[in-house]
Order: structure tokens, then C-alpha cells, then sequence
């Protein structure tokens, strides 16, 4: 999470939802949770969350596994 702080690619939205993310990454070191969820500790719209997934994944701080149709997305911390 430093790294991406002192990213100035990366926006204060980006990093409420990769540190929302972050906070929710257990023992196994994924977290699966919604947008919505994530949008709501965030504290940004579900489209913002939509927009920093991306650009958190484009700038590898984070790593998007899809799910399937009954699930979420399972995400990692890049390295």
C-alpha cells in the first residue's frame, strides 16, 4: 500500500478502494468482496470502484480473478 500512495498515477479514490480491499484480504491473501461493499467502505459510488479496479490492476497493485455468475471477484495484492 506505500508503493500505491506514492503513486501519482493513481487518485484518492483508487487508494480508498485498494486499501477497502485490503482490509478485507485473509488468510489465504484474496478477498471476494462486491462492488457494492466495496463502494460502501470506500465511501465512493460503485462506478468509481469499477474505474480504480481497473486502473489498480493495470498498474499491478492488484490482481482481478473473475467469478462466476454466483459470485464476486476474487482480488489479490500485487506485489
Amino acid at each position: 500500500l506505500g508503493l500505491a500512495a506514492r503513486d501519482a498515477h493513481l487518485s484518492r479514490s483508487d487508494l480508498a478502494v485498494l486499501h477497502a480491499i485490503a482490509d478485507r484480504v485473509g488468510d489465504t491473501g484474496t478477498a471476494w468482496p462486491s462492488v457494492r461493499r466495496i463502494a460502501e467502505d470506500a465511501r465512493v459510488d460503485q462506478r468509481t470502484v469499477t474505474r480504480s479496479i481497473n486502473r489498480l490492476c493495470e498498474s499491478g497493485y492488484l490482481i482481478r480473478q473473475s467469478g462466476n455468475f454466483t459470485s464476486s471477484n476474487v482480488y489479490r495484492l500485487g506485489t
